[in-house]
């Protein structure tokens, strides 16, 4: 889902604050929101119930399967939901300009595209969805030698996965990683 951002709201909340949505857009947000919600609430308070009465019981085996099968899934939604639109940040850039620079070489490089949008302090990437993948939204600001970086991940219609977080936390320090290497290339 591709937004406009406001890059000063967004770098002062270290998290990404839109211009303006849509009403498809917010329409989505609420349904990821509700789900979410209801998801974690039926897989972390359906469960409870039942880990106290077989803990009661003595059977703590019967406890510990409800427990990694029901509660860990719902503390990963709420650690999806909670990280939602909150910005890594990275230091040891150089300025800006010659950020950016380093910043659309390396995305250029790991996705074999120049369909990478830049625009002053912020670059967006945003790759579509097909029927085996999740399409995904790279936004990346800058803020003198500090980077802020997101990737959210959608599934066909456009809702967000909560169940991605900790996958899209990992591509973005792996693109940051990437970014670092290529500072180090002699022209930076």
């Amino acid at each position: 889902m591709r937004i406009q951002v406001n890059v000063k709201r967004s770098l002062e909340a270290k998290r990404i604050v839109p211009v303006k949505l849509s009403l498809s857009q917010k329409f989505n947000a609420a349904v990821y929101v509700f789900l979410g919600t209801i998801f974690s609430f039926v897989t972390i308070g359906f469960p409870a119930s039942f880990i106290l009465k077989f803990s009661r019981q003595g059977d703590l085996s019967a406890a510990l399967v409800l427990l990694l099968v029901f509660v860990a899934p719902g503390l990963y939604i709420i650690y999806g939901l909670v990280r939602d639109n909150k910005f890594i940040e990275a230091r040891g850039g150089v300025d800006t300009s010659r950020n950016v620079q380093a910043m659309v070489s390396a995305l250029k490089k790991r996705y074999q595209t120049n369909l990478v949008y830049e625009g002053g302090r912020m670059i967006s990437y945003y790759k579509r969805s097909t029927f085996w993948r999740f399409s995904f939204r790279i936004i990346i600001l800058f803020d003198l030698e500090r980077v802020y970086i997101n990737v959210s991940r959608f599934n066909q219609n456009d809702i967000k996965s909560f169940v991605h977080a900790p996958f899209s936390e990992r591509l973005a320090q792996s693109i940051l990683e990437d970014f670092q290497k290529e500072l180090r290339q002699p022209g930076y």
